[in-house]
């Protein structure tokens, strides 16, 4: 497996020739929610009282050019046209069904000898992000159990159904005409999440972006 990133449509050996030397994920840090307490030492932790929520994190990527010196700034010019201060996708070869998104820059450019270097900084959303949405069908009937499992990042689905149906989801009862929905109230949470069937049949269809950390 080739050792690259893909900024974009732009893949970093396939069409910059770059060697790639060394990157840093950083994980997200967490966004704390804490208050002092008056006439106490401790402090109160509400963090999880609003849902464990994270800040952008940073993707550092490092890479060597060893073409000839006098193509190394017409290289940076056409990296820093395509790239520099722009929100791209990034797709690292060792984890290619996954991307992140961010705000692409280069943070340095430099040589040593007949070496150039640069580094690109990618200032990103907390997760990464499955190459492709997940769809997920079911030819339903009455009284059936649909599961749908998801990754770690909470997400709203788009439904779309064949015929109205009655459906209960965490205990709460909803019903559909036929078509497409985006209900705020439905989220699927980590793991399995399970809609059962109360009436109506025909094709059910769950369509989501699946994330990581």
């Amino acid at each position: 497996m080739a050792n690259g990133v893909k900024f974009g449509d732009k893949h970093s050996i396939n069409d910059w020739n770059l060697l790639l030397v060394s990157k840093n994920i950083e994980s997200p840090k967490i966004k704390k929610i804490e208050v002092e307490i008056p006439g106490s030492d401790s402090v109160k932790d509400l963090t999880d009282v609003f849902g464990i929520k994270y800040y952008n994190r940073d993707l550092i990527f490092d890479f060597d050019i060893f073409s000839d010196y006098s193509n190394w700034w017409e290289l940076h010019k056409d990296i820093s046209n395509y790239l520099h201060g722009k929100k791209l996708k990034i797709t690292l070869d060792q984890d290619n069904q996954y991307y992140y998104y961010g705000r692409c820059e280069i943070s340095s450019f430099s040589n040593t000898k007949n070496v150039a270097h640069i580094s690109i900084l990618c200032n990103c959303e907390p997760y990464k992000f499955k190459l492709a949405e997940t769809v997920k069908t079911y030819d339903v009937i009455e009284g059936e159990v649909c599961i749908f499992s998801n990754l770690f990042k909470e997400v709203v689905p788009t439904i779309s159904i064949e015929n109205d149906i009655i459906f209960k989801f965490e205990d709460v009862q909803y019903s559909l005409s036929a078509g497409t929905h985006k209900n705020l109230n439905i989220s699927l949470k980590e793991g399995n999440n399970t809609f059962e069937i109360i009436s109506g049949s025909g094709n059910l269809t769950l369509t989501y972006q699946e994330a990581s950390l």
